[in-house]
């Protein structure tokens, strides 16, 4: 293990990933076997019992025990985990805590995708939107997804995206070397609050020019991704309208789906700063001095608290566990609360 899946093991734990789907049988355990018959691996021998097969016995133990002893084999339970983000100049904003959005995604992606690793889970990623080396005028699907793996070296790699690297350190969409990646992030986990030393809301020189919505690799996966896959959402705050509800609900019928948001920076807390807040996609200016206006800063928290709200019971109806990321500090105890509180509901 080195690197990236080195740093996020000690804080992953805790972090286990649970089944959602109920259990069809009595014999149900986690999760199914992934695969069908038995394995090559003996676990350990017991005594024969009726019903069970004659090519399972162990003619040499059952010699010595002189009765018949059968063969116990291990099942392979491993799933296919997809972290599934969209990226785009949106990730190069402010998050709650201050820090750029794309650090806490990578944080996020990190606990999650080693705490499968450690369960035994292969782990991948569909990247899409601005985040990928293509665009959609290029002529080439600019939604991306990586094989999944088992293994921490794996892992690191998958975390050497684009999507979760910065845009300066990636001419032409390509992953900066692994060394450049750990200087970036070797303070994975925890960072204070509002020590990115960012000015701005987000910022044109440092974002990635298009806007990503994660509608677009949604209906990627529930296009083309085959069998039932573990899909760990990491989005924005962005709106989702009726159709991604219902793109959502298309894919939570056939997958487990996990939605992780990273928080969007408090505007009201720019208010008399002399900061510049600046729209990461569009590049306009965000005038933070008429949230200085009476009433309006407690009208705009109000509005926020209604739209949190109404996403966290939408996703409530549809089943789909939520955590809302402020930082790389948060993020940890936000994840073990979902998982616990997704664990406890099944």
């Amino acid at each position: 293990m080195s690197g990236l899946a080195r740093e996020a093991a000690a804080h992953a734990r805790e972090l286990r990933l649970p089944a959602l789907a109920r259990a069809a049988g009595q014999l149900d355990g986690d999760y199914a076997s992934a695969l069908h018959g038995r394995s090559l691996d003996v676990s350990d021998l017991r005594e024969y019992e009726a019903g069970d097969l004659v090519r399972d016995i162990d003619w040499l133990a059952s010699a010595r025990r002189d009765e018949p002893i059968v063969k116990r084999y291990t099942a392979y339970r491993r799933r296919r985990v997809l972290l599934v983000t969209a990226g785009g100049a949106e990730f190069s904003a402010l998050a709650a805590s201050g820090e750029v959005k794309r650090e806490v995604a990578l944080c996020t992606a990190a606990l999650l995708g080693t705490a499968a690793v450690r369960h035994g889970d292969a782990v991948g990623l569909i990247a899409g939107g601005a985040g990928s080396a293509a665009g959609p005028g290029d002529g080439v699907d600019p939604v991306r997804m990586s094989a999944p793996v088992a293994s921490s070296t794996g892992l690191e790699a998958v975390l050497r995206a684009p999507v979760f690297c910065a845009p300066a350190a990636v001419p032409g969409g390509h992953a900066p070397h692994r060394g450049v990646l750990r200087r970036r992030t070797r303070r994975l986990v925890p960072r204070a609050a509002g020590s990115s030393g960012a000015a701005r809301y987000g910022s044109r020189a440092g974002g990635c020019g298009k806007s990503a919505h994660i509608r677009e690799p949604l209906r990627w996966a529930a296009e083309r991704l085959a069998g039932r896959c573990v899909l760990l959402v990491i989005a924005d705050e962005a709106a989702l309208t009726p159709a991604d509800f219902r793109l959502l609900t298309r894919l939570r019928a056939q997958h487990e789906v996990f939605w992780i948001t990273v928080a969007d920076a408090h505007l009201t807390g720019f208010a008399g700063t002399g900061r510049e807040p600046v729209d990461p996609a569009s590049g306009t200016r965000i005038l933070a001095e008429l949230l200085a206006a009476p009433g309006l800063a407690e009208a705009y928290e109000a509005a926020e608290a209604q739209r949190r709200a109404a996403l966290d019971a939408r996703l409530r109806g549809l089943a789909v566990p939520h955590a809302r990321i402020p930082g790389t500090a948060g993020a940890a105890p936000a994840l073990r609360r979902m998982l616990r509180e997704a664990a406890h509901e099944r």
